[in-house]
């Protein structure tokens, strides 16, 4: 899935903080004040859902 991928894709960077936020078809990663949609590239998840991830190294 998509949203899967993306997660590995930023995870696999590692150093600061991100946040994922899954939301109707969006999906928004928000990460440095730096907001990436991720909306056409995932237009397809259409589900009511909303979840947030948030990975935090060194607080």
């Amino acid at each position: 899935m998509c949203f899967h991928d993306n997660i590995k894709l930023f995870a696999a960077e590692g150093s600061l903080s991100f946040a994922v936020v899954r939301r109707m078809d969006r999906i928004l990663i928000v990460r440095n004040e730096l907001y990436f949609d991720f909306h056409f590239f995932c237009s397809k998840l259409t589900d009511a859902l909303v979840f947030i991830v948030i990975i935090i190294k060194n607080i």
